[in-house]
């Protein structure tokens, strides 16, 4: 029998005959769990799998593995906490399980872009790519998107100073009066929408770049009725109101762009001078208006032209700055410049206008007078840039709004070609949208009119970012550093769910609060009963050997009747 085998029946054997201690967040090796009954996969286990797949030798001993057991009776204890992300822990034959809540919804495989020039939105399915549905926005210009856990999109009519909420079946939910293009003393006017975001607790709130005001709307109620018209022909159609929160009259902020963070905050972006903004989405309150240009840390030639922006996955705002060729990283305490970022000389951006998330963490930049999107990590440090072109040889196609889908692959609208790219992480094309014959006789009219959409169109930004939904952390510590080599950990995941992991790691905790994540674990290796995550994959360590490590698992589901779990978790490092 091989070392492998040997050890896979050392761990079959562990979860067979073991009984389980209190001893849930020891680092002995000692079994662990929350009550008395069969074993998990513990740390002793997950080393022994650990030196097997890290290190050339997999007869060394349990004395060069340091493993931990995670969760357990920390989740069953933490009832209220988990609420807040949409988990949930109940015991299960004498464990202590982690669950989304039920009826949740953390992603949904689709994709929302604007077909500008024709007043429509087109709704993709995401991994075929096939367009699903194509309804008027009943306004004018629409063009900033922001797309909700359930799927359903807000979309801003610019010009005719109007907002909407349109769900999956491309049914109106609810939208707003008609505005006017001029101030009003009327406070129930719409103004110039120009932005549109979904806070942490699923409100959504739209910003009027003329008159400087943000109005918050529940998403669950409506205020009555208004009347809708289609400006393609004319129709029209009675439609719910939507319902108001609050509204807040900024000083010196007109918003241009919106992006909420994970915890309860609102960020505000511009086009010109003046100054950006941070919101108390919770309280209804105005944190701070920031004028960038007096902040020492402001690059001494860069102008201000704030024209996409997003949070990444540290609360941070990041803003494109159009005109100048780079993007600005605020802290997300202190509105303080904590970045400047360029691609290299040999490949600048000239127009950055939009950006995105993966669910590793990194940044897509749409560089809208090129055809590319350029990748930075955290950091700032530029990773490379990706030619997002549908057509061969077309070096303009404007590529606008960047997100990542369900599945991880990410999405460009390319606004001069009609279409949308659809591309994975690495680079590599997987398709253009919609899908057009050569053959056609009129292929221009299956292609999106001159699609804007600039802003959200996947749910990644909330999905990832803002509302944090089924996503568990925990920060582990060895006594020196160590190598860390392993995750497994037990997992259902019904058809339409998945668990994911991943992993960053520091000397320190201070520096572990800004390490680059490993990219996200989703695959689904088995060794008896558990899923195992190598994070030394070919010998080649994921995260850097270090004292510290912090694991998150993301629970994933695109139906609200199907929801993944995780028990017996645990994570070894060698030393």
């Amino acid at each position: 029998m091989n070392g492998r085998m040997l050890v896979c029946a050392a761990i079959v054997a562990l979860s067979t005959s073991c009984v389980v201690t209190e001893k849930s967040s020891d680092a002995d090796g000692g079994a662990g769990g929350s009550a008395a009954g069969p074993s998990c996969l513990v740390a002793s286990a997950c080393c022994a799998l650990a030196q097997q797949r890290g290190t050339a030798d997999p007869r060394q001993g349990t004395s060069d593995c340091d493993g931990k057991n995670l969760g357990g009776k920390e989740w069953c204890g933490a009832a209220a906490e988990l609420a807040k992300k949409a988990l949930n822990a109940q015991e299960v034959e004498g464990q202590c399980v982690l669950g989304l809540t039920p009826n949740t919804v953390t992603r949904v495989p689709i994709v929302w872009v604007n077909s500008t020039s024709e007043n429509k939105v087109a709704l993709f399915d995401s991994p075929t790519g096939n367009e699903i549905l194509r309804v008027p926005t009943w306004g004018n210009f629409p063009n900033r998107t922001a797309v909700a856990n359930d799927g359903s999109v807000w979309i801003t009519n610019r010009d005719s100073y109007q907002y909407i909420h349109i769900g999956l079946d491309g049914k109106v939910l609810c939208a707003s009066e008609y505005g006017q293009n001029q101030p009003s003393d009327d406070p129930a006017k719409v103004g110039y929408t120009r932005a549109a975001a979904i806070d942490t607790d699923g409100f959504a709130w739209i910003g009027f770049n003329d008159t400087g005001e943000l109005v918050k709307l529940d998403p669950r109620a409506t205020d009555g009725k208004v009347t809708l018209t289609d400006p393609a022909d004319g129709t029209t159609q009675e439609a719910p109101k939507c319902k108001e929160v609050k509204r807040l009259k900024m000083g010196t902020t007109r918003p241009y762009g919106l992006a909420a963070d994970g915890d309860g905050n609102l960020w505000v972006g511009i086009l010109g001078s003046g100054t950006v903004a941070k919101i108390d989405a919770r309280n209804d309150t105005i944190v701070a208006e920031y004028d960038l240009a007096q902040d020492p840390s402001f690059p001494a030639d860069a102008c201000q032209s704030f024209y996409g922006m997003a949070i990444d996955m540290e609360g941070n705002p990041w803003y494109a700055n159009m005109s100048c060729g780079n993007v600005l990283k605020l802290d997300k305490n202190t509105g303080k410049v904590i970045g400047n970022y360029k691609a290299p000389d040999d490949k600048p951006m000239s127009t950055p206008r939009a950006i995105g998330i993966d669910r590793d963490g990194h940044m897509w930049v749409a560089d809208n007078g090129t055809q590319y999107v350029n990748q930075f990590d955290l950091s700032g440090t530029w990773l490379k840039r990706v030619d997002v072109s549908c057509v061969e040889n077309d070096t303009s196609p404007g590529t606008l709004g960047t997100g990542s889908d369900i599945d991880g692959d990410m999405w460009t609208v390319n606004q001069n070609e009609g279409l949308v790219s659809k591309y994975k992480t690495d680079g590599t094309k997987l398709g253009c949208y919609p899908k057009v014959d050569p053959a056609d006789p009129d292929p221009a009219a299956k292609k999106l009119a001159s699609p804007y959409t600039y802003s959200d169109l996947t749910g990644s930004t909330n999905s990832l970012v803002t509302s944090q939904l089924g996503r568990w952390r925990a920060v582990v510590e060895s006594a020196q550093a160590v190598t860390w080599a392993l995750v497994s950990y037990k997992a259902t995941t019904p058809e339409g769910t998945s668990v994911c992991v991943r992993v960053r790691s520091a000397a320190g905790k201070a520096e572990l609060q800004v390490a680059t994540w490993s990219t996200a674990l989703c695959g689904a290796e088995k060794v008896g009963p558990y899923t195992v995550q190598n994070l030394v994959p070919g010998g080649k360590p994921l995260v850097p050997k270090a004292q510290y490590l912090e694991i998150e698992l993301q629970l994933n589901s695109a139906s609200s009747d199907s929801t993944p779990t995780v028990g017996d978790l645990s994570v070894a490092g060698l030393k």
